[in-house]
């Protein structure tokens, strides 16, 4: 889940946007699509990652437990060859044991961090 939070003050992340493009430590893209979840009996619609989301996790060897800090990259948005636009977002890595984090480098972005679990 997208924290909701951040979602309200991202608003790049509203219910407009149905995919987005991670960007791993080593500089790697990879698709995502995004979707609404209805919380509560409809109370309140979440943002969750995808179709996507399970090949970035495993390639990056995501645990639980680690740290990943979601950044809206600089240009905020990548264009695909069909001239769509897609939003990109840098995330840096931080396993559990608190190692030395796999960083994308540049930090002056929007950001969450998200605790996996």
């Amino acid at each position: 889940n997208i924290p909701a939070d951040f979602v309200r003050t991202t608003k790049e992340l509203g219910e407009n946007c149905r995919s987005l493009k991670l960007r791993d430590p080593k500089g790697n893209l990879w698709p995502v699509e995004l979707r609404s979840k209805k919380v509560r009996s409809g109370e309140y619609t979440r943002r969750v990652m995808g179709k996507g989301w399970h090949e970035f996790s495993e390639s990056n060897k995501l645990k639980k437990g680690d740290e990943c800090i979601f950044e809206l990259a600089p240009t905020r948005r990548t264009s695909s060859s069909s001239n769509s636009s897609v939003l990109l977002m840098n995330v840096r890595i931080f396993p559990q044991r608190h190692e030395r984090p796999r960083s994308v480098p540049n930090s002056d972005f929007d950001s969450e961090s998200v605790l996996l679990d």
